[in-house]
């Protein structure tokens, strides 16, 4: 009976043992499944603030883009709602960064809690002022030979080639290649394959409409010899101009043809009109030349190839071509009116 009475005690002691290390296996079991519900639920939260944090900073992007479009000056001096606020469940922060000539990286991050999410907007400006900060502008190639300084940037759309003794006060820039060969000295950075500019068109019409409202649009061919003072700053004239001996013009000289100077001339600036343009044609200088305002061709060349002194700068849809001893291009911003409107446009998103 003692020997049976032992037995019966040792399964009683196993049995416990195997219910209490039953009760333990479930016991972890349990304590485990609730660690990693617990892992879950707070990643299914993080998840979540990501997913608004992503859309504020979206949104942020969004609405500093719409307010640059609404008014362009935010690009250059953002107001402070632009740059940092409150929206939804969280905050958001832009920063805005030039990269480029006219490209600017705007970095908008959203934050939700202890989680932050970063879009970029890479934003191209098409801003039909910019190449009146250059002192030469051509939407095709820029030659520069002979003697004579640049004051300030030049840019082409195509290729730039300086030689002889040029020198030029800034950068040289060209969407092919840029070369400066011989004697020529640029003090700034001399740059290839960049990126294209916008070639302004001028409003002509506008200065049409002031040369008519003060008679002062020619039909035909006209040849300019004396002192001009065009009432109104702007003269028209539907052909091609020729300026001989020593001609004086104060005001915007506009023809539909070629406009050549072969004698010594003089022009001075009205308003903030440009000095010389030609709608169809080329525009050549040679010599006892004295500018002011911007040269500008719709169509065709813009030929130096003598002494002339420009106070303003040029700009060529056709090519610029400098020779001999062609003077001195001193820069000067100019806002002349122009049919295209300010604009910037989105290049891509980045996350």
């Amino acid at each position: 009976m003692t020997g049976s009475a032992r037995q019966t005690g040792g399964q009683r002691g196993s049995a416990m043992l195997a219910a209490v290390y039953c009760v333990f296996v479930v016991s972890m079991a349990v304590t485990g499944m609730a660690a990693l519900m617990g892992h879950d639920t707070h990643q299914g939260r993080r998840l979540e603030k990501r997913t608004q944090a992503a859309l504020i900073a979206e949104g942020a992007a969004e609405y500093a883009i719409a307010r640059i479009a609404a008014d362009f000056s935010r690009l250059y001096s953002p107001t402070g709602d632009m740059l940092a606020g409150q929206m939804g469940q969280g905050s958001y922060r832009n920063e805005l960064v030039q990269t480029g000539e006219d490209i600017y990286c705007l970095a908008a991050t959203g934050t939700v809690g202890e989680v932050s999410f970063t879009i970029k907007a890479h934003l191209q400006v098409c801003d039909p002022y910019l190449v009146f900060r250059k002192a030469i502008f051509s939407d095709n190639s820029i030659d520069g030979g002979g003697n004579g300084q640049i004051v300030n940037s030049t840019h082409s759309n195509r290729n730039t080639t300086y030689y002889g003794n040029c020198r030029v006060d800034g950068r040289v820039d060209s969407v092919g290649v840029s070369t400066v060969q011989g004697n020529s000295q640029v003090t700034g950075e001399v740059a290839s394959n960049m990126p294209a500019l916008m070639f302004p068109t001028l409003d002509l019409g506008y200065y049409y409409n002031v040369a008519a409202a003060n008679g002062q649009v020619y039909s035909g061919d006209k040849s300019l010899k004396g002192n001009y003072a065009p009432a109104g700053g702007v003269m028209w004239v539907d052909g091609d101009v020729s300026i001989k001996a020593k001609t004086t013009f104060a005001g915007c000289l506009i023809a539909t043809g070629t406009i050549t100077q072969t004698g010594t001339f003089t022009q001075t600036q009205v308003e903030d009109f440009p000095a010389l343009v030609s709608r169809d044609g080329d525009i050549g200088l040679w010599g006892g030349t004295v500018l002011n305002g911007v040269v500008y061709t719709k169509s065709g060349f813009v030929n130096i190839h003598g002494g002339t002194h420009l106070h303003g700068s040029i700009v060529s849809w056709g090519g610029v071509n400098l020779n001999g001893n062609w003077g001195v291009i001193d820069h000067k911003e100019e806002r002349p009116e122009v049919e295209e409107t300010q604009r910037v446009s989105l290049l891509a998103w980045e996350s």
